[in-house]
């Protein structure tokens, strides 16, 4: 009797961690994450949807003439994160920031030229929105939407 009570235990919980390891499967990004780019000079778009436990990088050379950055968040990400950082012209970290959904911030000052930006995500869960303008030093963060 012991015997068979231990091997159900033993099965219930082998069925537990089965489930659990459903989740398990990293994954880079693919053709049905829907990879939108827009890369003009002053003007920055990253696009990615149904993302179900990615973990990727990306790397964007991107041209600002400006010595600053409006950065719009739009993403939402309900597991894991997603990591931006943007480097001006000369190699300086301008921004280091996670994703969010619905804020405006704004870049350092930097130097103006062709501006690195690093996107890390890990387990990443969701959909990944987020925007840059280049913009003058005085310029101000826009309310949000």
């Amino acid at each position: 009797m012991n015997t068979r009570r231990l091997w159900l235990a033993l099965s219930v919980a082998g069925a537990i961690g089965l489930a659990a390891c459903q989740d398990s499967i990293l994954r880079l990004i693919e053709p049905e994450n829907n990879e939108q780019l827009t890369l003009e000079p002053d003007t920055f778009r990253y696009f990615l949807e149904e993302l179900r436990n990615v973990s990727d990088r990306r790397r964007f050379t991107w041209r600002n003439n400006n010595p600053r950055a409006l950065f719009y968040h739009r993403s939402f990400l309900h597991h894991g994160y997603g990591l931006v950082i943007i480097r001006d012209a000369v190699g300086t970290v301008v921004d280091s920031t996670i994703l969010e959904w619905e804020l405006n911030t704004d870049t350092e000052v930097g130097v103006p030229g062709d501006w690195t930006i690093d996107l890390i995500l890990s387990t990443g869960r969701g959909r990944v929105d987020f925007s840059l303008k280049g913009v003058a030093e005085d310029v101000p963060i826009p309310e949000q939407d």
